[in-house]
């Protein structure tokens, strides 16, 4: 029974991750797509710094996903 519990709440946290992520994905991609399309007029290392900022926002937590395991 013990083993049940931890397994559910293992489910639940790793369910509650995935939603969160993809909510924050939701906003974050068209953010990036957004900045990348409106560029032009600022400074060069400006746009720079922006688009890869942005591009990390989108990138990093795609990465969470294969930071998680399976609790034992």
């Amino acid at each position: 029974m013990r083993t049940y519990v931890r397994t559910v709440l293992w489910i639940l946290a790793v369910t509650e991750l995935v939603l969160a992520l993809v909510a924050y994905l939701a906003y974050a991609g068209p953010h990036l797509v957004f900045h990348l399309g409106h560029l032009e007029g600022d400074e060069r290392m400006l746009s720079i710094g922006l688009a890869v900022i942005l591009a990390l926002m989108v990138a990093l937590p795609l990465s969470a996903p294969a930071g998680t395991r399976k609790l034992t």
